[in-house]
């Protein structure tokens, strides 16, 4: 079977991609215990950019300390971190491979011990899978975090990424502002959409300045958040509409947060393409290029959906971790070689139950 529209090369911003199989950004736990590039992971990415993926989004990067979720999370709110991260760019680059980080703060899912204290949210309400109770950023604090995102994604620019992706789902600090669930603010971050919206929007807004108007910036949003009072696809519609009039080159589309987990990270029990009628009902209200996560580890259904119109870009996961190679077999019509992602989940009981390094069921 050939794989015609899989394989066509696209386009995010100015920035030409190879194929259209993007790298989810997945947590990894693979960092030094100080947040810096190992050399572990610099294998783990340059193995997926030898196996044909276009875009790399690498795995959570903080933007601050306090809004780590981990102590392994990488950092890039220093500059003693670029070097490692320089190196890693350089692992990708030399095999193809365009790369992007994912900008990051866990806000209220977080705890003390990580963030170095009090976890800070949108507002003063625990999130019920984590049981912490956050403060309240002022409005003060809210735009020092503003410039966090910027002087982070200044820091990407000069290392070497391709570009950037705010992390504007799951449940973390942006999703957080955009979500009537976890945001009960009275100032000009709160109440409304558009004043729920206004975060994430100055967010752009400053990489922009910092980091260039032409530097392309992704953002993955949950299209819906699956629980009461939470993002709903009405909603996400407008904030697509409002992401592409701020400047965002491409939406990456996810779904849930920490107390919906199960929409994050799907279980076998879910259909693959499962989150592909997000998407689609997205891609309707803008004219930048859409990418879809979820289940998506069979190449014939990942052609099937950008052929249909349905996403522009898929984005994979698990299934890269349990085989690097999928592009490149894919693409050499080698598909009874693949070694699919069963969507058993071990990778994640892995990282978020046991706190160890990402390791796979099927790829040891």
């Amino acid at each position: 079977m050939t794989l015609t529209k899989l394989f066509e090369p696209g386009k995010i911003g100015g920035m030409q991609l190879r194929n259209r199989i993007i790298m989810a950004p997945m947590g990894t736990l693979l960092a030094n215990k100080d947040g810096t590039v190992s050399e572990r992971l610099c294998r783990y990415y340059e193995e997926r950019a030898k196996g044909g993926v276009a875009l790399i989004i690498i795995e959570i990067t903080a933007v601050a300390r306090e809004g780590r979720v981990d102590s392994r999370e990488i950092g890039i709110y220093d500059d003693k971190f670029l070097p490692g991260l320089k190196q890693l760019v350089d692992c990708c680059h030399r095999h193809g491979a365009k790369v992007a980080v994912q900008l990051h703060h866990a806000g209220r899912q977080t705890i003390p011990e990580v963030a170095g204290g009090q976890p800070v949210a949108p507002s003063s309400i625990p999130s019920p899978a984590v049981g912490v109770m956050p403060r309240e950023l002022t409005t003060a604090e809210t735009q020092g975090l503003v410039e966090a995102y910027g002087q982070s994604a200044k820091r990407a620019r000069e290392v070497g990424f391709d570009a950037v992706e705010v992390h504007g789902a799951h449940g973390y600090l942006v999703c957080q502002f955009l979500s009537a669930y976890s945001n009960k603010r009275t100032d000009k971050y709160g109440g409304s959409l558009e004043n729920r919206a206004r975060f994430p929007q100055e967010i752009v807004a400053r990489i922009k300045e910092l980091a260039g108007a032409d530097y392309p910036l992704l953002f993955r949003i949950s299209a819906k958040e699956g629980v009461p009072d939470g993002l709903k696809l009405e909603e996400t519609r407008i904030i697509a509409q409002r992401l592409e009039q701020s400047g965002v080159h491409c939406l990456d589309i996810s779904a849930g947060n920490y107390d919906a987990g199960q929409l994050i990270i799907q279980p076998g029990w879910l259909p693959r393409g499962c989150l592909v009628p997000l998407a689609e009902a997205i891609k309707k209200e803008v004219t930048i290029p859409v990418s879809v996560a979820g289940r998506l580890n069979d190449p014939v259904l990942a052609n099937q959906i950008i052929e249909q119109g349905k996403t522009d870009f898929v984005s994979l996961g698990r299934p890269l971790l349990a085989d690097p190679e999928l592009p490149r077999k894919a693409m050499e019509g080698r598909l009874e070689d693949l070694r699919m992602c069963t969507a058993c989940c071990h990778c994640i009981d892995w990282v978020m139950g046991n706190a160890r390094p990402i390791t796979c069921a099927i790829n040891a």
